[in-house]
């Protein structure tokens, strides 16, 4: 079982990283087809790209599509730089999603920083605001 603090407690980005893919290699969202790649860049720089994908509803044309969007995206650089890459949607309806706002955190230590429960950035699903929450480690177990 992988939780939040063992994420929270890797010293090195690669660490953060292959424990990261472990975890959310198989990462669900109730009610929602969810999916993940890791691939191998070599443009512009070096690097490995583990993607969080979800099938999700958004209004098209007066009826609801269904597309295959991001959720998050992290980068483990060659010179060891770690992105996260983070797409948050704000539910329209339920089952509905809006376009989504998308934020950008470099850096082991601030990434650690946003992934804590009580850091949770605007747009993440609340009570208050209701939308598709892009990371949920607190309750998530391999």
């Amino acid at each position: 079982m992988v939780t939040l603090q063992d994420l929270l407690a890797m010293p090195t980005e690669g660490q953060f990283f292959v424990l990261l893919c472990t975890a959310l290699k198989d990462y669900h969202v109730e009610n929602t087809k969810c999916s993940t790649e890791l691939a191998q860049h070599t443009q512009p720089c070096p690097h490995l790209e583990f993607t969080l994908y979800a099938v999700l509803g958004h209004p098209y044309n007066g009826n609801i599509g269904y597309t295959r969007d991001k959720l998050s995206v992290f980068r483990l650089y060659a010179h060891g730089l770690l992105s996260w890459e983070a797409y948050h949607f704000e539910q329209i309806e339920p089952g509905v999603y809006g376009s989504p706002h998308q934020t950008i955190t470099t850096r082991l230590e601030a990434i650690k920083h946003a992934l804590q429960p009580a850091n949770k950035r605007p747009l993440q699903s609340s009570p208050q605001q209701p939308g598709l929450p892009t990371l949920q480690f607190e309750t998530y177990s391999i």
